[in-house]
């Protein structure tokens, strides 16, 4: 059987140590909500998908047309372009629909909250959820 003592001093180190869990934890999500780049600008984002368009068709930049540029609200954490093997939440997700024209092909990329676009194939496409851009579908 243990002493008071003894007892007082298990309860105390597992206070702390539950503690010192808690701060480290609480320290290490501040660390990464400092560290976090901030969204990327529309402007960057358009570049950036048309440089990748560009490297996907293996064509000229200056062949792509911009043909739509939007900041709207997903209906979903696919952000328009589930895949059908994928679970996603189901919230309203701030991002941009980008459309590019070349010749008479188009190609979409979207974005969420982090601005970072990504190709979205035409058979996964799905409209916005409210706002400008549905009028492209």
């Amino acid at each position: 059987m243990m002493n008071h003592s003894r007892a007082g001093l298990l309860t105390v180190f597992t206070i702390c140590v539950s503690l010192g869990c808690f701060v480290a934890c609480a320290e290490d999500a501040q660390t990464q909500d400092n560290t976090r780049s901030k969204p990327m600008h529309i402007d960057d984002q358009v570049a950036e998908a048309k440089q990748d368009l560009a490297e996907r068709l293996n064509v000229a930049s200056s062949s792509i047309k911009e043909h739509t540029v939007r900041i709207v609200q997903w209906k979903s954490g696919a952000r328009g372009c589930p895949d059908p093997n994928m679970s996603y939440t189901m919230v309203i997700v701030p991002g941009a629909l980008i459309v590019f024209a070349v010749g008479d092909d188009v190609h979409r990329y979207h974005s969420g909250r982090d601005g970072v676009p990504f190709y979205c194939p035409a058979d996964r496409a799905e409209a916005p959820a409210m706002g400008p851009g549905e009028e492209v579908m």
